[in-house]
């Protein structure tokens, strides 16, 4: 399955946009895209359902524990070609943005452990700022 997490350094630098263009670029490659939203972000996922047409999921290691985010994870990609995670505010910006807990970058990390919903998100994002952490980034 073709997985990406599309994260940047801050709010404000077009993941949405570039969110809604992967998943209709997937859709219209017959890959069957699904999409996820990291937090309890609800607009953004109305983006996504505009694209597709059917509902965004939200995996939010907040009010989730890891296990359950990666269950809900492979419950909602499977089946699916792609999946598209579009990641909340900065990369590393977690709980009042002082953390990295419940970030995108949390979520990435706790994709590549566990038996149910095992990703390791080849990530989208501009690593301009960023600092030196552990995770396999593709800037664009």
């Amino acid at each position: 399955m073709i997985q990406f997490l599309v994260a940047a350094p801050c709010s404000g630098s077009g993941k949405t946009t570039l969110t809604c263009a992967l998943l209709a670029a997937l859709k219209r490659r017959g890959q069957d895209p699904c999409s996820f939203k990291s937090g309890p972000d609800y607009i953004d996922p109305m983006f996504h359902r505009a694209v597709l047409g059917v509902e965004s999921h939200n995996l939010d290691l907040f009010f989730s524990a890891p296990e359950t985010v990666r269950a809900l994870y492979a419950q909602a990609a499977a089946g699916h070609g792609a999946a598209v995670c579009e990641g909340a505010m900065g990369f590393y910006d977690g709980l009042g943005g002082v953390s990295d807990t419940a970030s995108a970058w949390h979520l990435a990390d706790c994709g590549r452990t566990g038996a149910a919903g095992r990703w390791d998100f080849p990530s989208v994002a501009s690593d301009e700022g960023v600092p030196d952490r552990q995770c396999n980034l593709s800037g664009v």
